[in-house]
Order: structure tokens, then sequence, then C-alpha cells
């Protein structure tokens, strides 16, 4: 592909030329390669692909595939390994996620602010054994995945992911047949097909709250965009049936968002390769999110008066919080969850990090510099039932250079 670019067009300025007929001919040739390895396993490739054959045939756009090519070719030996799953309990569970404003009327997603005014959308349909629909860690294959634009121009964030929890349903309704047949339960006459189908759990997962909880509400009300009206209401109506449900699950915990937008592809991939997530919050599936901030060098406490009590050295935490104490994030250590936090100015609740009815005992460290250099850890909580407190956040006394809380099980 490279080598067809001719008549000295590769300089900046020549990124918007016209391809001749052969280069057309020789992108539409990629991208349609591309195309088939998108359909068939390289998932995480799904947008970038989708967004270059929505762009127009440029010196620019050639480029780009050039280098998508590249991406492909990084991993040669991709692969996914299908999960031994019991098709008598298993489900479907569909992730869905979508972007706003970032592609253009035809899919493209290099044009100006202005004329992205399209959305992208990206579902997975995963057939989940039962632990993963009841929301804990399981298995999953996955059945069918896309990534696309939105037919309608949306006004804001929860429009459109409520389109994409839309089509997430109505893909899942269609999927619901297939592992009923490999149950063999009937599919017809007609009045048995709804039975069979409902028998399949299905759960659609969204990382938008409010999609979450207009569409679960009971009320008459349908949100200020009226234009959603019907898509709301359909929802409701689709919720109604057995053994159908829509969860949220946080951002973080949300791997098809990279289907939807130019993004590190990393956590989708290896969440395919794996085979395995939660929806509910598990350190073991979610993404990092640190945004990479230069660290920096924790100031003197100016007090003398410490808050807290001093710590034991024969605490049996003491050797938990010298292994966490610079790795700040959520971890997972045996029966407790971990928080680390720098700079921290009020104390941690795990929503929707770890299950708070799960681990309702909350114990907290803080570590302070003295003047003289001198590092002293305090204990400022120990096993406090933080559900019961009016203020699960209250401030600190004394802001935390280092916070390391424990969240474990009642007793």
């Amino acid at each position: 592909m490279e080598s067809s670019l001719k008549d000295g067009r590769t300089g900046r300025s020549s990124l918007t030329s016209e391809l001749n007929p052969d280069e057309r001919r020789k992108l539409r040739a990629l991208l349609g390669s591309l195309q088939w390895l998108v359909a068939q396993l390289r998932f995480d490739l799904q947008f970038a692909v989708s967004a270059l054959q929505g762009e127009p045939p440029t010196v620019g756009t050639i480029l780009r595939a050039n280098a998508l090519l590249n991406e492909f070719l990084k991993d040669p030996a991709y692969e996914m390994v299908f999960q031994p799953i019991d098709i008598e309990t298993a489900g479907l569970v569909v992730v869905t996620d979508s972007f706003l404003g970032n592609v253009t009327q035809t899919g493209s997603g290099e044009a100006g602010p202005l004329e992205k005014v399209y959305s992208q959308a990206c579902y997975f349909v995963l057939l989940a054994d039962a632990e993963l629909l009841a929301g804990r860690p399981g298995r999953f294959n996955v059945l069918d995945t896309r990534s696309h634009r939105l037919a309608r121009v949306c006004r804001s964030s929860y429009a459109s992911e409520t389109l994409g929890a839309e089509e997430a349903f109505d893909v899942g309704l269609l999927a619901r047949g297939f592992p009923a047949a490999a149950r063999g339960l009937p599919l017809q006459p007609k009045q048995e097909i709804d039975r069979s189908l409902n028998s399949i759990g299905l759960v659609v997962v969204v990382d938008a709250k409010d999609v979450h909880d207009k569409s679960n509400s009971d009320t008459s009300s349908f949100g200020s965009q009226k234009s959603l009206a019907f898509t709301v209401a359909w929802l409701r109506a689709v919720l109604r049936r057995r053994n159908t449900s829509l969860r949220w699950t946080a951002t973080s915990n949300m791997f098809c968002d990279a289907g939807t937008k130019y993004m590190d592809v990393s956590h989708l991939r290896e969440t395919l390769r794996r085979g395995s997530r939660s929806i509910t919050y598990s350190p073991n599936f979610v993404k990092q999110v640190s945004k990479g901030k230069r660290s920096t060098a924790a100031k003197p406490s100016q007090v003398t008066e410490l808050p807290g009590e001093a710590l034991d050295g024969n605490d049996p935490l003491l050797g938990f919080l010298l292994k966490f104490a610079e790795h700040r994030g959520w971890h997972s250590q045996g029966n407790m969850g971990v928080n680390v936090a720098h700079g921290a100015r009020s104390f941690r609740t795990p929503e929707p990090r770890f299950s708070s009815a799960q681990f309702p005992l909350r114990t907290s460290f803080a570590r302070y510099e003295l003047p003289t250099g001198e590092r002293r850890w305090r204990v400022l909580e120990r096993k406090t039932r933080y559900l019961e407190e009016a203020n699960q956040h209250g401030l600190l006394t004394l802001a935390a250079p280092v916070l390391v809380t424990f969240f474990s099980k009642g007793d």
C-alpha cells in the first residue's frame, strides 16, 4: 500500500488529495481484508476499521490504513479461546456503550467538530455462564459484536446511550433463539416461542446511570427529551419480560467503550483473550484509569498532634500497608478490598468498586511525614460500619499524603 503513493503526495499539505483509481482499488482491498478480520476475530480494532470505511478516499486515509495494518500485524498470534460453558444454565449478557458526536454522517472520525454530529455505538453479545449472568465473576464466549454509527443525531449522551441500549436489547432478544435452540426448546408453534425465549436469561449492561434509572423506573415520565419517549417506553416493556434485566456497571469496568472511539484497546483485548469478567465491580477485570500524573513529594505535616492513634508495630495489617502504600487505586487481597489514595482529604467508600453489603466494615490508615522526615502511620478507624454513618465520605481532620482503606466482611 505504501509503495502506491506516487507523485510526491506524501507531504502534510497533500493529505486531502484524492487517490487515483489504482490507489482506490488497493485501499478498498485493504479495508475489505481488515473488515473480514474484524468480523471473524479482531473485535478489538473494529472502531478504527469502521471509521476508515466512512472516510473519503484520500492520501490521509491510505496513510491511516497503513498505520492500522501495522497495528494488526503487531500481534500476529492473537487468539481467543472458547470457554466451556454449560448451555443448560447459560444465558446472554449484552454489553453496550455509545459515544456522543464523534463521527460524521458517513461514520468517519476524521473531520471538524461541526461535522461530527453523529454518535458511535458498540455492543458485544456474550454467551455467559450462570455466575456471570448473576453479576459475579464468570466466563463468556462472544456470539456477536458490532461497532457502528447511530442512525439518529443525538442531543445528549443520555440520548446516545439510550439508543445504544435499545439496540442491545433488540439484538439480545434475537440472540435468545440460539441457546433456546441448543437446549432443544420448542420454537413453534407460535404460542410456544415466547415461553422458550423468555426462559433464557438476558442481561443488558450499560455504564450510563441515567439510562439504567429511567428504563427501570415505573413513573409516567419519560424524561425531558420527548423524542425518546417511545424508546424508553419500549425498554420498560421489554424489561417486564421474564428473565430480562438492565444492569449498570462502572465505566472502569466497561470494556466495549474501545469500540466507540479512538482509545487504548488493551483492556478490551485482554478481556476478550481471558474470556471472563464481572458485571459488578471486581479489581481483577477493570482497566487502569490513572492519568499518570507526575508524583510529587508529600509535604511534611506541620502539626505535632496527628489524627487517630499510633499504629502498633505488631499490627497484622502493617505488612499490607507497606505493600500497597505506593500503589494507588483499587486492589483485591483475599477476603478484603483495598483502596490506596494519595493526597486524600476524605474517607473512601467502595461503591461501585465493591459491594457495600459484601464488605460492610471499613478500616482506614493514614501515613504522615513529619518535618524531621520521619513517617508515621495512624489508625483513623477500625472496622467501622460506614453504611450506618450519615456521611460515608466524611472529611479527614488532616489531609493524608497516603490513605489506605481496607474493606472487610462482617463478623
